[in-house]
């Protein structure tokens, strides 16, 4: 008797738990609309071109430095050209003058 008692207590605390810890499923927002009318292009004339607007033609451009362009991975870069005439390193030093 006092098995069956015991038995009963634990099955329905075990329920008891069961039923009060179940999870609640969560309900996602629902979706926003999908537009499905057909998309208003504007209007105007197609320009093609071979190049971006204001490109030079050469692949590092005029502007470009000798001395940083020619300094490679880890070699010694320059902060641009120092002009004919002056040693590196010394800025604006000119030589036998």
């Amino acid at each position: 008797m006092i098995v069956m008692i015991v038995t009963a207590v634990l099955a329905i605390g075990t329920l008891a738990a069961f039923y009060f810890t179940k999870p609640v499923p969560v309900m996602p927002p629902q979706p926003e609309a999908v537009v499905v009318a057909p998309p208003q292009l504007p209007t105007g004339d197609v320009v093609m071109a071979n190049a971006l607007p204001n490109a030079s033609g050469g692949g590092a451009g005029a502007g470009a430095s000798t001395a940083s362009a020619s300094a490679g991975f880890g070699g010694r870069g320059g902060g641009g050209g120092a002009g004919a005439g002056t040693k590196p390193g010394l800025s604006g030093t000119v030589l036998g003058g």
